[in-house]
């Protein structure tokens, strides 16, 4: 198998599926370089114990948000100047 975005996602998500659990601690070992079992374990029920704790921080979920609405205005301004006479009226396709 090739890895690539779709491969590993789609690997990500049936490892998720399959052991929710050892996942998130897998996760965590990786990302906060983790190699004690008690340490990982404490680690993981605090997440777990906590409501509006996640794993992705607020300020990288921000500029997420962020990009989607560039994104969106960006896409909104193409399709004005496609389909948008300068008097703003809809130019109809005929099918």
């Amino acid at each position: 198998m090739a890895w690539n975005f779709d491969t590993m996602k789609e690997a990500l998500s049936e490892m998720e599926k399959v052991d929710y659990q050892e996942f998130i601690k897998a996760f965590l070992s990786l990302e906060l370089s983790i190699s004690n079992r008690t340490i990982l374990n404490q680690v993981y029920q605090d997440y777990m114990d906590e409501d509006d704790l996640s794993l992705i921080s607020d300020e990288l979920r921000v500029k997420v948000d962020s990009y989607q609405d560039e994104v969106q205005a960006d896409m909104t301004d193409i399709l004005e100047k496609l389909y948008l006479v300068p008097n703003k009226a809809l130019i109809l396709l005929w099918i």
